[in-house]
């Protein structure tokens, strides 16, 4: 398995001190030699690490950086996804407006792919910041 793929599945389980060495191999090794579509997946993971390390310019640097090269790519999906990652760190740091701008932007995306589990979860994250 991947350093890649191990710091992702510790990110996921919340297991962050686990995720950091991996994490870190991973871009190491992308930021060398790698796909422009991998680094921006391990600069998501990166970004969750430190958003739930409440790390949030941190989190935010690499979420921009994972949308910009998304946006590069033309990568709807992903964009969607960075979208989201975004929408939620802004609006953990207190920027509503911000936040909620990538939300909106997210779901665009999300129905301009047909992405309906995607589409789902930012609806369900506007009706909680909107209740």
């Amino acid at each position: 398995m991947s350093a890649m793929r191990l710091g992702e599945i510790y990110v996921d389980n919340h297991k962050l001190s686990l995720a950091k060495p991996f994490l870190e191999e991973a871009m190491d090794i992308l930021e060398d030699s790698g796909d422009p579509k991998d680094l921006a997946r391990i600069l998501i993971a990166k970004g969750v690490y430190h958003m739930r390390n409440s790390e949030l310019e941190t989190a935010q640097h690499h979420f921009l950086s994972a949308y910009a090269i998304h946006d590069s790519l033309q990568d709807k999906v992903n964009l969607a996804t960075a979208a989201l990652n975004l929408g939620s760190n802004f609006m953990e740091a207190g920027s509503r407006e911000e936040g909620l701008r990538y939300f909106h932007e997210g779901l665009d995306y999300a129905k301009e792919v047909k992405d309906t589990v995607l589409i789902i979860q930012i609806l369900n994250d506007l009706g909680i910041i909107y209740r």
